[in-house]
């Protein structure tokens, strides 16, 4: 292997960028110029960029900010931070890698110099290699797909919308920008927009490859010199000859390595602020719009979001990655990490903490609200019962929403208990994986960073007896949670089932048939009986639901900082903890939507 295997998908993201692939002494000759049409387009996309950061402000300023509710005002604030933040992280990325491409062409011709030649049997060269490519490759495929979907997701809409006869075109661009041509209603301006939007993404992508790609190939090299390193200390022998010499050749080469990865540091420092900046604000803030947005945009703003969290997570591993080479890791907040001096551990320990934290809590208000509010759901459903229509009622349509609600109950039973098992079984695997591996330094993780008043650490009783307690914690919690989506999800589609048949029946209503006059009479008291459910429903719910919205945006935001800064195998448990928290909320939210625009 050599250096200039490594550069096959960072290639193609200069390709996408429209910049010229890295050139180096050492490297072979591409045998393809330049072209004007290439810079063209290049030129043309930062412009698009620059404008859409401020098609983004304007058009918030025109019509978010005018908003009369206070869920749409949150909601268009939100996008507009969300699409600010991923336009700004994208123009820090094409602003960084232009001005600093003659630094980075440098580096890339220091780690060929120093690129052990095939006879040196004390680097894993292969190994490396392996892993860069496989995950460079997962990052470039993840990321066409992300471009596919999310500049294709407002064509397919506006297909949708033009089969469904009965319903406006909504000409929905993929983010709310200001164009200063008319688009909704007009196909060319609409077409001009969506074009305008997918160019600037085009390039923001390709420069977002490139630099995760950089970044990848900067680690590995830099793990491949640590490892190389390590190996010929270890291998080293004091008593034969020349052994004093080759400690001075390692000691140069040791600074060597250290002098690289302080330039690569010097280089990427503002992508890593812009960052990590960026992409807090924006998790934060998506995460809000996809919870209280319509199905169709949150499907479109949480392809966005995971994006986000895996950007800055390849990122901040990669440099985890380095780091870990010759640092160790601090665990418990009360304990050790409130007295960590290092900030970037404070805040992962700091952010664990208060993740774990708030999901505890979620689970705490769904046992303490369907605990609480027992007898009042056995009511709504007693009344629902007597509601519920008999088979003649032709108004009805049972079956369709009785399907719907199961679908929808089957796949959050399936989702959670997927989490569930993989929550509770990671600490397992991993010490599975240690004790094959390196039996001395078992680290005994349980699942969340929590204190007990026996040994853990060391301890096969007292780790087993932790992960008892947390599982049958979390067992309560996943069960009263399931418990509280299915009951959200129940009433809602009992409310639409009867919503929609009253409106069916007043459509049919006709006042010039006898009788007409008692039916309308009958169809207000009907009317007035599920609005009257309506409100108990809410009633029992409104606790559940703001302590939900408070723990919940508090959780994601912390869970995203922890994830982010995590090692590998953490990091994951923690991301299928992101996952469950974000459906979950989506979920409820998206359900008092549609009670709403059903009584609506």
């Amino acid at each position: 292997m050599q250096l200039h295997d490594y550069m096959r998908y960072i290639d193609l993201g200069c390709w996408m960028a429209c910049i010229p692939r890295y050139e180096w002494s050492g490297r072979r000759t591409e045998g393809k110029p330049y072209t004007w049409e290439r810079k063209a387009l290049l030129v043309v996309g930062i412009i698009f960029e620059i404008y859409q950061i401020f098609g983004v402000i304007i058009y918030w300023y025109r019509n978010g900010r005018k908003a009369e509710d206070t869920a749409t005002f949150v909601t268009e604030g939100s996008e507009m931070c969300g699409s600010l933040m991923l336009t700004s992280v994208g123009f820090a990325n094409v602003y960084a890698l232009i001005k600093n491409r003659s630094q980075i062409e440098g580096m890339f011709k220091e780690l060929q110099e120093i690129y052990p030649q095939p006879r040196d049997r004390h680097y894993r060269c292969q190994h490396y290699y392996d892993v860069a490519m496989l995950i460079m490759k997962g990052e470039f495929v993840f990321y066409m797909i992300f471009y596919v979907y999310y500049n294709s997701a407002p064509l397919m809409l506006l297909l949708w919308e033009h089969l469904q006869e009965d319903q406006s075109l909504s000409f929905k661009t993929q983010t709310n920008t200001w164009f200063p041509w008319k688009v909704q209603g007009s196909a060319l301006g609409f077409g001009v927009a969506i074009l305008t939007i997918a160019i600037a993404s085009f390039v923001g992508v390709g420069f977002s490859i490139a630099t995760q790609n950089i970044v990848c190939i900067f680690s590995f090299q830099l793990k491949l010199h640590y490892y190389g390193m390590a190996s010929q200390l270890l291998s080293l022998d004091a008593r034969q000859p020349r052994a004093h010499e080759q400690l001075k050749n390692l000691i140069a080469y040791h600074s060597r390595i250290l002098r690289i990865g302080d330039e690569f540091n010097q280089i990427l420092n503002f992508i890593f602020g812009s960052s990590l900046v960026g992409s807090t604000i924006a998790i934060c803030m998506t995460s809000v719009a996809v919870l209280l947005l319509d199905l169709a945009s949150a499907f479109k703003y949480m392809s966005g979001l995971i994006a986000f969290v895996l950007y800055h997570f390849v990122i901040c591993y990669m440099g985890t990655a380095v780091t870990a080479a010759w640092l160790g890791i601090v665990t418990y907040f009360y304990l050790f990490g409130r007295k960590e001096k290092d900030a970037v551990r404070f805040v992962t320990g700091l952010s664990e903490m208060c993740g774990s934290l708030m999901l505890i809590c979620v689970a705490f208000i769904n046992v303490w609200g369907l605990t609480r509010n027992r007898p009042q759901i056995q009511s709504v459903f007693a009344e629902f019962q007597v509601l519920y229509p008999k088979p003649k009622d032709g108004h009805y349509r049972t079956q369709h929403y009785l399907d719907v609600a199961l679908f929808t109950m089957k796949c959050q039973y399936l989702l959670y208990i997927v989490f569930f098992l993989y929550y509770n079984g990671a600490p397992l695997l991993l010490l599975l994986w240690e004790y094959l591996m390196d039996r001395e330094n078992m680290k005994y993780r349980t699942q969340t960073n929590t204190w007990f008043p026996w040994k853990v650490n060391g301890s096969a009783l007292g780790f087993g007896l932790a992960i008892f307690v947390q599982g049958l914690a979390s067992v309560v919690g996943v069960a009263f949670s399931l418990k509280s989506l299915n009951i959200v999800c129940i009433f809602t589609f009992q409310l639409k089932l009867h919503c929609d048949a009253l409106a069916s029946q007043l459509l049919r209503l006709d006042s010039r048939l006898p009788g007409s006059y008692q039916k309308l009479k009958v169809l207000v008291i009907y009317h007035g009986r599920i609005l009257d459910i309506g409100d108990q429903v809410n009633q029992i719910m409104n606790y559940y639901f703001l302590g939900s919205l408070i723990f919940s945006t508090i959780a994601i935001c912390m869970t995203s900082v922890a994830i982010l800064l995590l090692d590998l195998a953490s990091a994951f448990k923690y991301v299928s903890g992101l996952v469950a928290f974000v459906l979950y909320h989506f979920v409820i939210c998206y359900m008092g939507t549609a009670i709403t625009a059903a009584e609506l």
